[in-house]
């Protein structure tokens, strides 16, 4: 457990460099999946919605609930060229993880990224509201993964009134 703890202080202590955190060609060529995720502002169920979207070189893969419940999933092929054409828009975007503003800001839309080696973390940052440790020097994530899954507002809107 004291190893766990260590690796991790030491994983968070690079995270947290003043300026920013950018991630490097060597990391971005050693992604295996990328993890989108998009919580709603705190509303009542009825209205409430979140989405995963998963991006591996075979698959893409969106899951959508209203708070604990899974409403849908739905999967897509992907090719390893597409999934490093994606990977590519990533790091063209400039997404870098920055020293954490403190927020009070509450029931604000939360968007998550994390980039995965195998299956284990390397990069997670997230954006609430406008404040978050996320930050991309060109673009929006959540418009590279609208991009990506065309159809994404519609699986989202198609769950509502369940």
């Amino acid at each position: 457990m004291m190893m766990n703890i260590l690796s991790f202080l030491c994983a968070m202590a690079g995270f947290f460099i003043p300026g920013g955190q950018t991630i490097s060609n060597k990391d971005w060529r050693q992604v295996t999946k990328v993890v989108f995720l998009h919580n709603d502002a705190s509303v009542a169920p009825d209205y409430y919605r979140s989405y995963t979207v998963t991006v591996t070189k075979e698959k893409i893969e969106v899951t959508v609930s209203n708070y604990d419940e899974t409403l849908l999933t739905k999967q897509y092929p992907q090719t390893a060229e597409d999934f490093y054409a994606f990977i590519g828009k990533l790091k063209a975007a400039g997404v870098k993880k920055v020293r954490e503003k403190v927020s009070v800001a509450t029931g604000c839309t939360f968007e998550r990224l994390v980039l995965c080696k195998g299956d284990q973390e390397f990069f997670s940052a997230y954006k609430e509201c406008r404040d978050g440790n996320l930050k991309l020097e060109r673009g929006s994530l959540s418009a590279l993964f609208y991009e990506l899954v065309p159809e994404l507002r519609e699986l989202v809107n198609q769950t509502r009134g369940r």
